[in-house]
Formats: structure tokens, C-alpha cells, sequence
């Protein structure tokens, strides 16, 4: 593969792995914050959302402790006891680390290439 002209190749790929990244987390969204899934748990009806989403809504219901899904409308009950979804919890912080590890690391080759240039001759 070419890379632009001037780019160095860990920074192309770098920000390459950065998007794939962001687009995947854009995608583990809560359908009630909006923001990545803090303390994901999954109702029964397979939909997901924020552990505090899902107890705010429960709150807000008419029967306590209970709520409908924000994307089916299934009625999902017993809310307090829905444990933390820990397998997409761990993928959630997988991917955020790599995404702000690849940014460091595109950085860096940045400012590799920009200290590299600057010792050049210019011709």
C-alpha cells in the first residue's frame, strides 16, 4: 500500500486502527445517554444500556423496579438484579485503550517525521 507523501507508514496505519476503533465504539452506544455503555447490562430482550440508564428509567416507571425496552418496548422487570454485562464492559475498555494507544502512537510518528524533516537539507 502508498502512503501520502511526507506520511509516515505507522502513522497511516496508526490512524487507520484509530478509526476502525471509534467507528466500533460509535456503534456500542446507549440508545437512552447516547454515550458509550457505562456498566453495559443486557435485557431479556437482548437490547443493551447503561447499568444507571436502565435504573433511572426503572425509577421513572409507574411499577418500580421495572421498565420497557427504550428499542422493542418488551417489558423487562427486576432491573436491580440485572448483573453488569462484564464480556462487553471488557471490550468496551479493549477498544478504548487501543483507540487512545493508536492516537498516542500516530502522534508520536508525527513528530518523528516533522524532527526528521527538519534535519534535512532543504534542496
Amino acid at each position: 500500500t502508498s502512503t501520502p507523501k511526507g506520511a509516515s507508514p505507522v502513522a497511516v496505519h496508526a490512524t487507520a486502527a484509530a478509526a476502525t476503533a471509534a467507528s466500533i465504539l460509535d456503534e456500542l452506544n446507549c440508545p437512552i445517554c447516547m454515550d458509550t455503555y457505562r456498566r453495559p447490562v443486557s435485557l431479556p430482550c437482548g437490547h443493551s444500556m447503561c447499568k444507571g440508564c436502565a435504573q433511572a428509567l426503572s425509577c421513572a416507571s409507574s411499577t418500580r423496579n421495572t421498565l420497557v425496552c427504550p428499542l422493542c418496548r418488551a417489558p423487562a422487570s427486576n432491573i436491580s438484579a440485572i448483573g453488569v454485562n462484564a464480556e462487553l464492559e471488557f471490550v468496551i475498555t479493549m477498544l478504548t485503550n487501543a483507540r487512545k494507544a493508536l492516537q498516542l502512537l500516530r502522534r508520536l510518528a508525527a513528530a518523528q517525521v516533522a524532527q526528521l524533516l527538519c534535519r534535512q537539507p532543504l534542496q
